[in-house]
């Protein structure tokens, strides 16, 4: 094995084995311990898989100069015969490389898939935590509402649910509605409201965004199982 094949070998092993190291981290993932690390592995995931890729594309075109070098012409030999020679051991190096490139790929794509997910779940969490934080420090009378995550299908019922309760309610000024409001949504629902300042001037801006967001009555008549 040249030098320069020697080093490229190594070069894929350690970024295997980097991959090798996020497998592990999937694979052994404890919410509560491992959530802040998800970003960072998954950025250690596409440095390594990019790396792999180079190295392997280097590797290959190596190899196959070795071929080339290793079948040289015997003594009698055919130009015919050689060029078979060497187009089966062509096909045969093709098959190994497709194998190992196949391997580590299927292997990134699945470890990719999972972290993405365990990301939004991570930031989803967080938006309700937040969304609770806020609302530590608020002394309301406990009214029990609907939860809302920005599901179609529990628009309507949570609309109504939120309109007899809050929004009709005399007895509640517009401060008070905006901080109902904000503590009954979670996931998609709270992004569309997240950014507008909790204020009373805002409830309407809140409420009339969420209304505009969600208020299609076409996709709204939809079976369930035509939406989300």
């Amino acid at each position: 094995m040249s030098s320069e094949l020697r080093n490229l070998t190594k070069k894929e092993r350690h970024v295997r084995n980097t991959i090798g190291t996020v497998h592990q981290f999937v694979d052994g993932f404890v919410e509560e311990r491992d959530q802040e690390q998800v970003e960072i592995r998954l950025h250690l995931l596409d440095e390594a898989f990019s790396e792999f890729m180079k190295v392997r594309q280097k590797i290959e075109v190596r190899l196959d100069e070795i071929d080339k070098e290793r079948y040289e012409a015997e003594p009698g030999e055919s130009a015919k015969a050689r060029s078979a020679k060497l187009e089966a051991a062509s096909m045969q190096r093709d098959a190994d490389n497709a194998a190992v490139a196949s391997e580590v790929e299927n292997l990134y794509c699945k470890l990719k898939a999972t972290l993405e997910r365990l990301r939004v779940k991570a930031k989803e969490n967080s938006l309700v935590t937040n969304s609770v934080s806020s609302m530590s420090s608020i002394k309301l009378p406990e009214i029990k509402l609907q939860q809302f995550s920005g599901k179609l299908r529990d628009w309507i019922p949570f609309r109504d649910a939120f309109h007899s309760l809050i929004h009709h309610n005399v007895k509640l000024n517009d401060m008070d509605k905006f901080t109902y409001l904000r503590s009954s949504l979670f996931f998609e629902a709270l992004q569309e409201i997240e950014m507008i300042e909790l204020s009373a001037a805002n409830y309407t801006v809140a409420w009339n965004a969420l209304e505009n967001r969600y208020q299609n009555k076409k996709l709204i008549v939809m079976p369930c199982s035509d939406y989300s």
